[in-house]
């Protein structure tokens, strides 16, 4: 059915959906009465269903679940906060409660918590009964991950670390949109008045993407030494699993295949470049900055491709018609300011699959 079916179908429906979703909007009377006994004015907008409680009884329900938002009826409208602001406290180590040996003066710590429904100002209380245990690892273990490791003022859920990812992958989302999408949903209505981590976010986000390679491909764990020899040493890239490799995807005995079938033993490889991907050079570029992949992952090792391109002498592109400049022109326009011109990759002639180790950066125009 064509759209127009659908919609003329749907649009009978409209009021009826409008009616839901504001009721949805508007919880019941504010002057409700909670099972407590106290005044029920207080409720979650992301539980399902929730009711009305008072704010001691809903801050106790979600002691396992801290940064919902929820709604308090502040005399003429339902105002949005944190449970933080209704008194809880985020217990590290101990079922969501206070350490008993934490000392009275740092018995709680105030943290941003950047989670996928937003930028949450929180309360923490860590553990104190193991010395040992440093206060890093405390929020690691609990799902958090520090924005730094010396005196951590803020941290990211593992949750949107890992909705992040993969917006960036599917949707080609940048780091900025989705946090500046997650400021929205703090508040819509002054999102600039809300706490600003994107910075930290740039950082950790690429962190996290190469811990979960190390993670998936088993390196952390040293499977390097159940693969086959021939394989580059702690590589982090997929490889193709339909390509032949001796060793690992073969009949020990694939040498003795007759010669009218040895062509499914072949492995092809194409190569190609891409211009589109260029990086122009800016007032945010690092010179000291550390590559954590290393020539692990799908590019070369970034020294050894410098030290390899010293041997490559220059030479210009020119047009074979002397009196056409429309070519050298092109090529100077296109890559002006720019320090990478360009990607070149090898990847699998019969499943697309990139090869490991086998895509550089160009510099030097289509050359």
């Amino acid at each position: 059915q064509g759209a127009s079916v659908i919609m003329s179908e749907l649009k009978p429906y409209f009021d009826d959906i409008l009616s839901a979703i504001l009721a949805r909007e508007c919880p019941p009377d504010p002057d409700a009465v909670c099972p407590c006994g106290a005044t029920a004015n207080t409720w979650c907008t992301e539980c399902w269903e929730s009711p009305l409680y008072c704010a001691s009884c809903i801050v106790q329900q979600h002691r396992h679940m801290p940064l919902h938002w929820v709604e308090q009826w502040n005399g003429r409208f339902f105002e949005r906060k944190g449970l933080a602001a209704l008194g809880l406290v985020m217990g590290l180590r101990h079922n969501g409660g206070i350490c008993a040996q934490a000392p009275s003066n740092r018995a709680t710590a105030k943290l941003t918590v950047v989670h996928t429904n937003g930028i949450h100002s929180v309360t923490i209380a860590y553990c104190h009964c193991a010395r040992d245990i440093k206060v890093t690892d405390q929020l690691l273990l609990a799902g958090l991950f520090p924005g730094t490791f010396k005196q951590p003022a803020s941290a990211f859920t593992f949750a949107v670390l890992k909705d992040y990812h993969i917006h960036a992958l599917q949707s080609k989302k940048t780091a900025y949109d989705y946090f500046e999408a997650l400021r929205r949903l703090t508040d819509n209505v002054l999102p600039a008045t809300v706490k600003d981590r994107y910075r930290e976010f740039l950082r950790i986000a690429r962190v996290w993407a190469y811990l979960k390679a190390v993670k998936r491909s088993g390196q952390f764990h040293n499977i390097d030494k159940l693969l086959p020899p021939n394989r580059i040493a702690g590589s982090l890239a997929v490889r193709c699993p339909g390509c032949p490799e001796d060793g690992f995807n073969m009949a020990p005995n694939w040498r003795a295949t007759p010669l009218d079938k040895r062509h499914i033993h072949t492995a092809w490889s194409n190569g190609d470049g891409n211009h589109g991907l260029q990086r122009k050079g800016g007032k945010t570029d690092d010179p000291d900055d550390i590559e954590l992949w290393g020539g692990k992952g799908y590019f070369v090792e970034t020294k050894k491709y410098e030290e390899f391109l010293k041997t490559v002498p220059d030479s210009e592109e020119k047009s074979t018609c002397v009196n056409l400049k429309a070519v050298n022109m092109q090529n100077k326009a296109k890559f002006r300011n720019c320090v990478v011109t360009g990607v070149v990759a090898v990847t699998c002639g019969r499943h697309a699959m990139f090869h490991p180790c086998a895509m550089v950066d160009m510099q030097k125009g289509e050359k």
